[in-house]
Formats: structure tokens, sequence, C-alpha cells
């Protein structure tokens, strides 16, 4: 299997959300996501995990395309997980988890390029590898 495919309802926002400060190691704090969003994030799992069966993780090492369609007048996402292709062989490079990327750009973008970034209707980011 080379690709899946889902509908969700809209899961609960682990940015907009309260979340709970609990002291951490050292000055850092942990921060914890409401229990809705680990609700959602559970059931996500669940889910994906039924979806994949016995072969989780289903695309091993490969690069993946997460394709996600935020249906507002329906309250619903739907998601696509589909294999790219092998991670290139002898890449030593660090793979950052590209989705903790654009928070700060939209951030620290907002006032000055919009009023807010809840006015972003696409986002498209991706790793490149050469």
């Amino acid at each position: 299997m080379d690709k899946i495919t889902f509908t969700i309802d809209v899961p609960a926002s682990k940015k907009n959300r309260p979340m709970i400060w609990r002291p951490g190691q050292g000055t850092r704090p942990i921060i914890v996501p409401s229990k809705e969003a680990q609700r959602d994030e559970k059931q996500i799992r669940e889910l994906t995990a039924s979806l994949a069966g016995k072969a989780a993780p289903l695309f091993g090492d490969d690069d993946v395309v997460c394709s996600i369609l935020y249906r507002a007048r329906v309250g619903k996402v739907d998601v696509t997980f589909e294999r790219l292709r092998p991670r290139p062989k002898g890449f030593t490079g660090r793979r950052r988890d590209i989705s903790n990327i654009p928070d700060a750009i939209l951030d620290g973008a907002q006032g000055a390029i919009y009023h807010n970034d809840n006015q972003i209707a696409e986002l498209h980011i991706w790793r490149e590898l050469t």
C-alpha cells in the first residue's frame, strides 16, 4: 500500500486550547495539551494504526507526502498520506520536523503581512534533499 486516505472531524488545536504548565527538568516547563487535544490525537493514532495494520509504520523510513484539506463549511478534514520516495542512501543531514517550521514565520508575519494567521488559506512546505 502506497497511500491511505481518511476523513475526520476537525481536531482540537494544541496551540489554541488551554495548556497546563508543569515544572519540568531545569528551567524548561513541560507543556501538556488540553484533554480535548490529547483525546483527538489518540483517536487519530488509533485510526491510522488500524489503517496501517501490521505493516506499521506503513512507509518505514521513506519520505512521505501528507495532504490535509480543511473543509470549514462542514467541519471536516480530509487527510492523505502517500509514499513519495525512499530515503536517499547516505543521507546524513538532520531531518527536522518540518511541521514546526511555519509557526515562527506565520506568527512573525502577523500584523505586518496580514491581520491574523487564521487568514492563511493554503500552506505549502516541503523538504528538499539536494
